[in-house]
């Protein structure tokens, strides 16, 4: 769908080069491409899948493979699917991101504003969700979140706080990954 963006980081995981689209997915509106330079990608990252981005990273270095996995980078509108590959070039690697499916996520946006709402004041117990796939999990499946709500899920939930870790499918893929 998209042509993507892409950056280089250097042996110190420091971001060394760019290229490609940086106004979509994932990128942040107010800062210019030329102000990621020099920063260490893991002053960009936040959330959990941040150690697990580390480690896929590491392992493209050390194995001198290119990884190739798909992401879902979802904002508060809208549910996106990323294609994302690490390719080792000497002691630096190549990241790059190619959109590949984007819909309009209402619900979602209602979601987070709830989880807003709610910070400071956890009433329900925590909410799980994986960082790969954005998918809660309800009793011990993952689903949409489309899906929690049909079964009536987060009533109980007025506030909660929101914990990240990876479903069981997307460990499972990332660690083929790494095999």
């Amino acid at each position: 769908m998209s042509g993507g963006l892409w950056y280089t980081l250097d042996s110190d995981d420091r971001i060394c080069d760019y290229g490609g689209d940086w106004s979509g997915p994932g990128c942040d509106a107010s800062l210019e491409p030329s102000q990621y330079l020099k920063r260490p990608l893991w002053d960009l990252l936040v959330g959990s899948s941040c150690g697990l981005f580390r480690l896929l990273i590491g392992h493209a270095r050390d194995s001198g493979k290119e990884l190739r996995f798909e992401v879902r980078c979802d904002d508060e509108a809208h549910r996106r699917r990323l294609r994302t590959t690490v390719t080792p070039t000497g002691g630096q690697v190549r990241i790059g991101c190619e959109l590949l499916a984007e819909e309009a996520r209402e619900v979602k946006a209602r979601f987070m504003a709830r989880q807003r709402e709610g910070q400071g004041k956890v009433l329900g117990p925590p909410l799980r969700m994986c960082s790969f796939c954005n998918r809660l999990r309800v009793n011990q499946s993952y689903v949409e979140l489309e899906e929690a709500l049909e079964r009536n899920v987060l009533a109980a939930h007025t506030s909660f706080a929101l914990i990240h870790d990876l479903c069981d499918e997307c460990f499972g893929r990332t660690k083929a990954l790494l095999a």
